[in-house]
């Protein structure tokens, strides 16, 4: 038995009981859950942000996914597949002016990629 198995000794166990008494057990346990303050509910977003912005630099330094991304951003734009496999929209159908402005993005990734490309080209040349 390890640190974790000591941890929780005697807190896995589950009784059997009538339908219903699983739901109230559930209830009990997140009531005693501390929920979050306005004030710590903007500083999760905050790092959450964070954290998808560096995310999203990070993947950018990296060409295999530039080139991935930019080959997937095409073949959205030529309809060989669908915008839902290379995006996610946290709402669920977006709208169709969301689509388009995503699309807009995708064509200035995909301007940028082509641009970046030319420059190593040419200097590799010199």
């Amino acid at each position: 038995m390890d640190a974790f198995d000591d941890e929780l000794d005697g807190q896995g166990e589950v009784e059997a009981g009538p339908p219903g008494d699983s739901t109230r057990r559930y209830l009990s346990e997140i009531g005693k859950a501390r929920l979050l303050t306005a004030a710590g509910e903007i500083e999760l977003a905050t790092r959450v942000e964070a954290g998808q912005t560096e995310l999203r630099r990070a993947l950018a330094a990296v060409p295999f996914a530039v080139a991935a991304l930019t080959h997937l951003a095409a073949r959205v734009k030529t309809r060989e597949r669908p915008l839902e496999e290379l995006v996610l929209f946290p709402e669920g159908e977006p709208a169709p002016a969301r689509v388009r402005a995503v699309m807009a993005g995708l064509g200035r990734v995909t301007r940028l990629a082509e641009a970046i490309g030319e420059r190593h080209r040419v200097a590799r040349r010199r």
